[in-house]
């Protein structure tokens, strides 16, 4: 007779817990089951397994000698079974995950590449928006964690970290009149007619820290625009404008624009990745700041797509 592998199945469970309703418990069936199963198991074999008289379930000496050999074989069992579950599993973890709109096209993509190549089930809800509205998302928990430029404004409940940092870079029509202007000093800003940024924008923010910091007051020409707008205007109008040195790189390569350098140091863009302040955070969102972790956009060059 070839051996039940179901029997001593429920044998395994019910020496494991040493009680039948435990076992029952375990295979989700009547605990007389197990011992009807227990009972057939006997008869095959020809000994018995369990002593009788005992609350607690008893191994006689052959019971005993019986489990020391499936013990193994079962416990392996148990472990594949939870690595194939696991495997098997379809559950994602999605994360709601804001922005600005000009890092979705710049910085976005490769971030959410470098979560998931650490964690492949992770999947991103997008929301875009300026600063003071991705800070109202997160408040009003319309999203689970935001990057923005700047820390949070005192007061907000919320904890961050600093991701990385970009140059802003003080650009203009290469073939302009400011076309000609190779370096300046931050003092003679206030002679350059500026395009500043859309408000609520955490690089308005830091072009206003940074004008502030050398007393300079621009001479703005437009402002509240964003920075693919502020490429559009640029050719057509004696301006110069504040542009992330990550998402202008390809254009000054190809020499479409011109940078003005500034001799005491062009402002910095400061990336937090911003999530509640809570005791305990989603193991999803425990996660996605795990995952974010040694993330910098790379330099956009000649060889990347085009915009």
């Amino acid at each position: 007779m070839r051996m039940n592998l179901n029997q001593l199945s429920v044998f395994y469970l019910a020496a494991r817990y040493r009680r039948m309703t435990e076992a029952a418990r375990a295979l989700y069936v009547s605990t007389p089951a197990v011992t009807m199963q227990i009972k057939k198991l006997e008869n095959w074999l020809g000994f018995t397994v369990f002593e009788r008289g005992h609350g607690e379930l008893v191994l006689t000496e052959r019971g005993r000698e019986l489990y020391e050999k499936i013990e193994p074989i079962f416990s392996q069992l148990e472990d594949l079974e939870r690595y194939l579950e696991s495997a098997a599993s379809t559950e994602e973890m999605e994360v709601r995950f804001g922005f600005y709109h000009i890092a979705g096209i710049y910085f976005v993509p490769d971030l959410i590449a470098h979560v998931r190549s650490r964690f492949p089930k992770m999947v991103v809800k997008m929301e875009m928006g300026t600063k003071d509205v991705l800070l109202e998302k997160l408040a009003q928990q319309q999203v689970d964690a935001i990057m923005i430029i700047g820390k949070p404004p005192a007061g907000i409940k919320c904890k961050y970290k600093r991701m990385f940092d970009e140059e802003l870079a003080l650009i203009t029509a290469k073939d302009g009149k400011l076309g000609s202007i190779d370096s300046i000093s931050v003092k003679e800003l206030d002679r350059i007619p500026l395009m500043l940024q859309q408000e609520g924008t955490g690089a308005l923010n830091t072009i206003r820290e940074f004008l502030e910091k050398h007393q300079v007051e621009p001479n703005i020409l437009i402002k509240n625009i964003s920075s693919d707008v502020t490429r559009q205007f640029m050719p057509k109008m004696l301006s110069a404008a504040f542009v992330g040195r990550f998402i202008i790189q390809k254009e000054l390569a190809s020499g479409k624009f011109h940078e003005i350098r500034i001799k005491e140091g062009n402002p910095a863009a400061n990336y937090y990745l911003v999530y509640p302040d809570t005791p305990e955070l989603p193991e999803k969102l425990d996660n996605f700041i795990e995952g974010v972790e040694g993330f910098a956009p790379r330099p956009v060059t000649g060889e990347d797509k085009s915009f």
